[in-house]
């Protein structure tokens, strides 16, 4: 992952741009002020609508979705 997309999706974060709207379904406040819609499919890959999503595959709305899960995960398990 660049530093690039990393530091946008810890801004993301920071400014509370990840909502789950469904299981597996999450709306993305961009940095730039665009939402997007980032899923996760079956086999666990990722997808947004932005177009670096839709082109490269990859983007900062992603990456701030799948630090969002992976802190939920941490959370969840230090409370058992």
């Amino acid at each position: 992952m660049s530093e690039h997309i990393d530091s946008k999706a810890k801004a993301i974060i920071n400014n509370n741009g990840v909502l789950e709207i469904a299981d597996n379904k999450y709306l993305v406040r961009s940095t730039s002020g665009g939402t997007y819609t980032v899923s996760v499919d079956g086999n666990g890959i990722f997808l947004c609508t932005c177009p670096a999503g839709e082109h490269k595959g990859y983007c900062s709305h992603i990456e701030a979705v799948k630090i969002t899960r992976e802190s939920a995960i941490e959370n969840e398990s230090n409370t058992i």
